[in-house]
This record gives C-alpha cells, sequence and structure tokens, in this order.
C-alpha cells in the first residue's frame, strides 16, 4: 500500500470516527434535553407539591426535612445536568465549525477528550435519575424493566 493510499485509508477512518462520535453526543444531548430532564422537572414538581401540602397540614418543618433532602438533591442533579448539557451543546457546535478549518484528524484530537469527559458525566447523572424518578414518569424503559424481566 503507498503512502498516499494509507492517508487515505486514515483520513477515512478518522472522518467516520468523528461523525459517529458527533452522532452519538447529538443523540445523547437531545435523549437528555427532550425526555430526561422533563420528566425530572415534572417529578419535581410532584415532589415540592406534596411537600407544600403535607407541610401545611402537619405545620411542621422538622417532619418533613427528609423530604426537603431529596428536593434539594433532586434540583442539584437537575441543575448539573443542564449545565453538563450546555456544555456538550458547544462543544458539539464548535467541533462542526473546526472541521470546516482544520482536518478530520486535527478536529478529532481536539475534541475526542472533551467530548469524552462531558459524554459519561451526563451519563451517570441521567443513570441516577433512572434510579430516583418514579416509574411512571421515567419516558424510557428502565434497566430493570429491561434485564430483571423475566417471561
Amino acid at each position: 500500500m503507498s503512502a498516499t493510499e494509507l492517508s487515505s485509508r486514515s483520513t477515512v477512518l478518522h472522518e467516520s470516527f468523528f461523525e459517529n462520535l458527533i452522532t452519538e453526543a447529538k443523540l445523547l444531548h437531545n435523549l437528555v434535553h427532550t425526555r430526561i430532564i422533563p420528566s425530572a422537572n415534572t417529578y419535581q414538581e410532584r415532589l415540592t407539591t406534596t411537600y407544600s401540602n403535607t407541610l401545611a397540614i402537619l405545620r411542621d418543618e422538622k417532619l418533613l426535612a427528609n423530604q426537603r433532602k431529596t428536593i434539594a438533591g433532586l434540583s442539584g442533579t437537575i441543575e448539573q445536568l443542564t449545565d453538563l448539557l450546555g456544555s456538550l451543546h458547544h462543544q458539539i457546535h464548535d467541533a462542526e465549525g473546526d472541521l470546516k478549518t482544520l482536518d478530520s484528524k486535527a478536529t478529532l484530537n481536539k475534541w475526542y477528550g472533551p467530548l469524552m469527559e462531558t459524554m459519561p458525566k451526563i451519563r451517570a447523572l441521567s443513570d441516577h435519575l433512572e434510579s430516583t424518578i418514579d416509574n411512571t414518569l421515567w419516558p424510557l424503559p428502565k434497566y430493570d424493566d429491561i434485564f430483571l424481566t423475566s417471561k
């Protein structure tokens, strides 16, 4: 194989890998933005409504300390996830822009690290929400439904 052929094959592989990486990043962003965060917000709203209604009856915040912690934890997770989605959105946009001015190998070398750092963090927070949010609100099959369902 000549040096030119080898270089051409390398370029095609880098372009293909980059396209797959960007496709995966876009899919993750879209899934979390359009399904998981809205479900988490709905769950948070239900929890806060229940908290408020219970507080109105009991009139003692001390009795609801664990519920407050649950709501605060959920709010923090949603906030972290939203921030990471913003970062991922910018990374995707900037990486696609760089591909117009840099070759595929340089673009991949520049963006592989940041994307592969952000995406697993989003996944981890989404997995945490999956284990937290009520099954009736979760927009996707849960792992328990997929792997533990017996026929």
